[in-house]
């Protein structure tokens, strides 16, 4: 049995995650990037959980002043994908959020395996690779409290804090589509809270891409097919009270929409 303290501090992650509970801190403190990976794989060796995509975290330059860093991170996403739209919105109770954060994002199925190589993707490459594009809303809830005033290295080692991930129609269409000026609103019972463009994220969403294909290789992960990669908020972020809906719309891309049941603590 692994004693070490990062099996230790990931058995803690783990059990916040299964028992829908959260910690005060990662103990001890984390010391560097590279440790702050290596716990974040070690929360998926242990857990066996599926990976069913990738988040891509502060690829704005908002993002990185919020959360005190200088560039982006990545985080796995583990829950199933979401599918919700201002028509049925995805509905999040008690035992599903503790303090939710909403972010609106660009997100891409991937069509086609994307090993881990030494060789930086191109473009071409990843417009192939990926098959549909969609509207998103990712669900920041970190098993830590004091979001956001967490230090930078405990959201990496938490899967950079998601929770769920709520998506809207997906889109084939879109290689021909400027995607730096495609607009993006988040409202919240009809009130605006964010907007912003596709080149808030690292200037294109499949620069994010190319990124983080960059930094998981480096790791020696690739990206397969039936993932669902997310590229960062263009919305900034907002929170979504108990009883209220959120919509981000993409304008001709879609919707996508959840709703926060439950009581008011």
């Amino acid at each position: 049995m692994d004693s070490t303290p990062l099996a230790s501090m990931a058995e803690s992650l783990i059990s916040a995650r299964q028992q829908h509970t959260r910690i005060d801190a990662i103990e001890p403190a984390l010391s560097s990037t590279a440790e702050a990976l290596e716990l974040a794989d070690r929360v998926a060796s242990l857990s066996g959980w599926t990976v069913n995509g990738w988040k891509i975290g502060c690829t704005s330059p908002r993002a990185q002043e919020l959360l005190g860093t200088d560039g982006p991170f990545s985080g796995r996403i583990y829950r199933p994908i979401q599918s919700g739209t201002t028509a049925e919105p995805v509905v999040l109770g008690p035992a599903d959020v503790h303090q939710p954060m909403l972010e609106g994002e660009f997100a891409f199925t991937v069509g086609a395996d994307l090993p881990a190589r030494s060789e930086p993707y191109t473009r071409p490459e990843i417009e192939a690779a990926l098959s549909t594009l969609h509207p998103a809303i990712e669900v920041v809830d970190p098993r830590i409290v004091g979001f956001p005033a967490i230090p930078i290295l405990a959201l990496i080692a938490d899967a950079g804090a998601n929770a769920h991930l709520v998506v809207g129609p997906g889109t084939e269409d879109w290689r021909n589509v400027d995607l730096t000026t495609a607009a993006v609103s988040m409202s919240v019972d009809g009130t605006v809270t964010g907007a912003g463009t596709g080149s808030d994220v690292l200037g294109h969403p499949l620069d994010a891409v190319a990124w983080l294909l960059t930094h998981l290789s480096a790791r020696g992960i690739g990206l397969t097919a039936g993932q669902i990669i997310t590229t960062g908020t263009c919305t900034q972020v907002s929170p979504l009270p108990v009883g209220s809906t959120a919509i981000a719309d993409f304008g001709p891309f879609g919707t996508a929409a959840i709703t926060r049941s439950g009581e008011t603590p």
